[in-house]
């Protein structure tokens, strides 16, 4: 952390100070090999700087360095740090959960660390999201006022007014459910953890397309279960690959798609293909999840009807838009003997989803505010998308990006190793597609609605500036 030490102690010493925090908070795990060049680099200091604070480090034990393989961080940090015998913390690595990549641990450190982010389904306070949750607080705080407080109520599957009013929602969207069809959760993670949870388990399949944001992620694999991810092309998922991957284990596959508004790709899948992914998981029997936690994040309307509106045993998670401020919710539309096992899992994990926050949307759908604020700023959000792309075109007239009214950035860099190029940006919060995709060291994932246009043209020079 650059501009953070001070004049007292020396460098060095600062340095091991923080180094050794790291370790016994176990965010340096034993094992880990450190580079007096990486480190030198980021604390922009000298390497005798490093050099010298690993000296301290070594003689208290926490580090040892061995010809050919560097410096390595020990499992004994706990030992030297106290005099009394203290455990190792090496059983951690044993739990079920499988590791981020090193990199990806990087990338979920720098979104706590950097100020500014320009990714993710997030909106500027500019963009005046937060007024009708105002407005819609004055209601709840009238509701709270009620003798049956609903702070008090307890259903897992959610608040049932705010379930009501889901309902109505989906109706609007062509799909036909039940209140006692929907579970409410705090957002679209929470709600896919549900689902994994109730239905992976060892020597399963999660079909799902790629890039996506479960490829950052370890929980499906952490379930015994395998990531099977099926490339796209302009209409959707690739069908031929879909069907490869489910026609022979179908008993074992389970399928999820993003098909409004892909996140982070902003594809659309095409009326033809959504007919082609209903057909062939009808004829292979094979469940299919509908992630459309994007849909208020287009731009372009009318917008397409969702699948579980032509086929009604799908598994349908729908979201609302999402803010700095953490507003937000998510929700499962199931049938009834799904959304029983689903709450029968909730309840075993405690996943509680805010009844304050719950309160606050169904304040939201019912006064139609969230409606009202979502065509109100349609033509704002349309502008900002028309100024982004003169960004684009002044800073980066070699990038090639998706222009189908998306509410993301997709940008292509070729010849660009974004991944090496996100690891040189300072101050910014920039996905590059290895976060979406292993394979992906091209693209780039851009929200220029999560910041000001100022930040955002920032970010744009900044990546001009690094090629």
């Amino acid at each position: 952390m650059p501009g953070s030490f001070n004049e007292d102690q020396p460098l060095y010493t600062q340095i091991a100070n923080l180094l050794r925090e790291q370790i016994r908070l176990y965010m340096i795990k034993p094992g880990t090999k450190l580079s007096q060049r990486k480190l030198a680099s980021f604390y922009n200091v000298s390497k005798k700087t490093i050099s010298d604070a690993f000296e301290i480090l070594a003689a208290e034990g926490a580090l040892i360095t061995k010809p050919k393989s560097g410096t390595i961080v020990t499992d004994s940090i706990w030992m030297s740090i106290n005099s009394d015998r203290q455990p190792t913390f090496s059983y951690v690595d044993k739990g079920q959960h499988k590791h981020s990549t090193d990199e990806m641990y990087s990338f979920y450190s720098i979104l706590t660390r950097e100020p500014v982010h320009l990714t993710g389904p997030k909106i500027a306070w500019e963009l005046k999201y937060h007024e009708p949750i105002q407005k819609a607080l004055v209601h709840v705080a009238a509701r709270l006022d009620n003798p049956v407080n609903e702070l008090f109520h307890v259903d897992i599957t959610g608040l049932p007014a705010l379930k009501e009013s889901v309902a109505g929602i989906m109706q609007k969207r062509g799909v036909d459910v039940h209140p006692g069809e929907i579970m409410i959760t705090g957002g679209m993670i929470e709600s896919l953890t549900i689902i994994f949870l109730s239905f992976l388990s060892g020597g399963m399949r999660l079909v799902n397309e790629t890039p996506s944001i479960l490829n950052s992620m370890t929980m499906v694999q952490s379930l015994g279960a395998e990531l099977v991810r099926i490339p796209m092309d302009d209409e959707g998922v690739s069908m031929p690959a879909l069907i490869d991957a489910v026609r022979h284990k179908a008993s074992n596959s389970v399928v999820c798609i993003n098909p409004l508004n892909q996140y982070p790709s902003g594809i659309n899948t095409s009326p033809e293909r959504r007919n082609e992914i209903i057909a062939a998981c009808k004829e292979f029997g094979v469940p299919l999840i509908e992630n459309d936690a994007m849909r208020d994040f287009w731009l372009e309307k009318p917008h397409p009807k969702p699948l579980k509106a032509f086929y009604n045993d799908i598994i349908y998670v729908g979201s609302t838009l999402g803010a700095q401020l953490g507003m937000k919710i998510s929700w499962i539309a199931a049938p009834p003997y799904v959304i029983k096992r689903l709450s029968d899992v909730k309840t075993q994990v405690d996943i509680v989803t805010n009844t304050l926050v719950q309160m606050v949307f169904d304040e939201m759908f019912r006064t139609g505010l969230y409606e009202e604020y979502l065509e109100r700023s349609r033509p704002l959000y349309g502008k900002r998308m028309e100024l982004t792309e003169s960004l684009m075109d002044r800073y980066l007239p070699m990038a090639k990006w998706n222009r189908n009214k998306s509410f993301y950035l997709w940008m292509e860099l070729k010849g660009i190793d974004t991944l090496k190029l996100f690891n040189h940006m300072k101050g910014f919060v920039i996905l590059p597609g290895y976060f979406f995709d292993y394979a992906d060291r091209s693209h780039f994932h851009l929200n220029p609605f999560a910041d000001s246009v100022e930040n955002l043209e920032l970010c744009l020079r900044s990546i001009a500036e690094n090629l």
